[in-house]
C-alpha cells in the first residue's frame, strides 16, 4: 500500500533511478552493514552513525593527544631548565650572543627587537634551527658549543612535538565534525522513514 506521501503527491513507488523504494531501502541497509554501523534496523531504516571502528579510532586519537600533551609538558620543562642553566652559565642574553655570528644582520636585528626575553630566545632558536635545516647555517658551527647545541636541539624537539599535536587536534576536530554531520544525516533519514512507515 502506498504511503500518504505517495498518495498526496501522486508519485510512484519507484525512485528516479528506477529502483523501487524497497530496493532503495535494501541498498541503505547493505551500505550500513558495509560501513559496520551499529544498530542498523531496516524496519524504519534506523542507521546509527558512528561505527565501532570510528569510535575506536577516536579513542586512540584522544589517548594519543593526552600522551602528546604530557610529552610537550615534559619537554617544555626540560627546555626551561636548560634555559635557566644557560642564562646562569653565560648571560641572560646568551641566545643573542650565540645567534649573532650565525644569522644575517637583518634577521638578527628583527628578532633582537622582540621585547619579551622568552619569545626573543624562542625566535632565535627557531631561526637558527630553520637555517640548519635549509642549509643556510652550518650545523657544525651552530653546534660548536655543546651547551648551545643541546638548547637548540631541545627547542627543535618541543617544536616538533607541538606540530604533531596540532595535526592530531585538527584530525580530532575534523573527525568530530564529520561524526556530527553523519548523525544529522542519519537522523534525517530515520525521521523520513519513521514518519512514513509505508515507504
Amino acid at each position: 500500500m502506498a504511503s500518504d506521501l505517495t498518495k498526496t503527491f501522486g508519485i510512484s513507488t519507484e525512485t528516479p533511478s528506477g529502483e523501487t523504494l524497497e530496493e532503495l531501502r535494501q541498498h541503505y541497509f547493505t551500505h550500513a552493514n558495509m560501513r559496520e554501523l551499529d544498530d542498523t534496523n531496516v524496519g524504519g531504516l534506523r542507521i546509527q552513525a558512528g561505527s565501532r571502528k570510528h569510535a575506536a579510532d577516536m579513542e586512540r586519537k584522544k589517548q594519543q593527544a593526552t600522551s602528546d600533551f604530557l610529552l610537550i609538558e615534559q619537554l617544555t620543562k626540560q627546555l626551561e631548565n636548560l634555559t635557566d642553566e644557560m642564562a646562569s652559565k653565560y648571560t641572560k642574553g646568551f641566545a643573542a650572543q650565540f645567534a649573532a655570528p650565525l644569522l644575517d644582520t637583518e634577521t638578527f636585528e628583527r628578532i633582537n627587537r622582540i621585547q619579551d626575553i622568552d619569545k626573543r630566545r624562542e625566535a632565535f632558536a627557531r631561526a637558527i634551527n630553520e637555517g640548519i635545516k635549509s642549509g643556510t647555517i652550518d650545523e657544525k658551527e651552530a653546534y660548536s658549543n655543546p651547551d648551545f647545541a643541546d638548547w637548540l636541539r631541545k627547542h627543535d624537539e618541543v617544536e616538533a612535538a607541538k606540530s604533531l599535536d596540532a595535526k592530531l587536534e585538527t584530525q580530532l576536530s575534523e573527525a568530530s565534525h564529520n561524526n556530527a554531520t553523519d548523525n544529522d544525516l542519519s537522523a534525517g533519514i530515520d525521521k523520513l522513514f519513521t514518519d512514513n512507515p509505508a515507504i
